[in-house]
């Protein structure tokens, strides 16, 4: 009689570890999974040492980026047409190059031209002769803020209406890069995706840096990131229409510097765990937690995925490869 206690005591033992197991799932399942959107950006100043290996991970590629000058004009620096041409001869049969536009120092020049309705319009046929010349697959808006002040929401959606009508009857993408802070009031996130969503193919959520770390020092979690995805679908953006960004660089509210490449990381610590999002007081995503969040994107019908930035990975060869994890995560 002890024994069948005692068996029927660990069968239950069992089932309850399975549950628990289970419920504790950071990836909610949906009926349907799809491959996603793998994309990445990558800064001018990383093109002459981003190995190859890195491109064939992707399915998009962010060239970061060009900003308008003091006077609002659109202008593309030789150095930014060499980087172009290297870019096009790494982008295999099948794969998309982007041109971003902005950047975090550029919303002041951005303002500039946006106000003004004539160098608005010459800045849009610029941007439609830049495409043609270069035979790009679409443009990625980065407008963010600029000495603490936020993006004009009137001018952020009239700008990116303009593009798009430009852009798209000739077969081009649009996309635009947004933060997920502030969340709430005039300046909210949230809303200014809803003024531009109608206007965009996608959203790369930009769920990274200090605005995305929580009170342990992690970097955007997966908790935070569900948390941000939905936000957007509540007011109004289709998941579909949603890329998630995620990190390849380490960030601290304490330390200094408060931002360490990822590459540096592992020269840190050689023997790095998958697991590990940790580091002394800096917070970043591990493979491990890169992995779920793919998953996560592939089982709620997400857009996809999009790494700032390519450069501060290792090699794709290596196993500690952070867009290699991903594409794997993605097959």
């Amino acid at each position: 009689m002890k024994k069948i206690f005692f068996l029927l005591l660990g069968v239950v033992a069992i089932i309850i570890g399975c549950s628990k197991t289970k419920n504790e799932s950071v990836v909610s399942l949906a009926t349907n999974d799809s491959s996603v959107m793998i994309s990445g950006y990558v800064p001018g100043y990383r093109i002459a040492t981003l190995d190859t290996s890195n491109y064939a991970c992707v399915n998009r590629v962010n060239y970061f980026s060009l900003m308008p000058d003091v006077t609002g004009a659109f202008q593309l620096l030789s150095v930014d047409s060499s980087n172009l041409v290297t870019l096009k001869s790494q982008i295999k049969a099948g794969q998309q190059l982007f041109v971003t536009l902005g950047g975090a120092s550029a919303g002041g020049n951005l303002t500039t031209m946006a106000k003004d309705t004539v160098k608005r319009s010459a800045y849009v046929n610029a941007v439609v002769a830049l495409c043609q010349q270069w035979n790009v697959k679409g443009i990625d808006m980065d407008w963010e803020i600029f000495n603490g002040v936020q993006p004009d929401s009137a001018l952020f959606g009239q700008l990116h209406r303009q593009l798009y009508a430009a852009l798209h009857p000739l077969g081009y993408m649009l996309t635009t890069a947004i933060g997920v802070a502030p969340t709430s009031g005039a300046t909210s996130k949230y809303l200014l995706a809803k003024n531009v969503v109608a206007s965009v193919d996608a959203i790369n959520v930009m769920a990274y840096g200090p605005n995305a770390m929580d009170s342990y020092g992690n970097q955007a979690t997966m908790l935070q990131v569900q948390n941000y995805l939905s936000m957007f679908v509540a007011n109004g953006v289709p998941a579909g229409k949603l890329i998630l960004g995620v990190p390849f660089y380490l960030n601290s509210k304490t330390a200094t510097p408060t931002a360490q490449l990822y590459s540096w990381l592992v020269t840190q610590a050689p023997n790095l765990d998958s697991a590990s999002n940790t580091y002394q007081a800096y917070g970043y995503n591990g493979i491990k937690l890169l992995q779920d969040k793919v998953k996560f994107v592939r089982h709620n019908g997400y857009g996809g995925i999009v790494a700032w930035e390519m450069g501060q990975d290792v090699v794709a060869t290596s196993p500690y490869s952070l867009i290699r994890s991903i594409k794997t995560a993605n097959q």
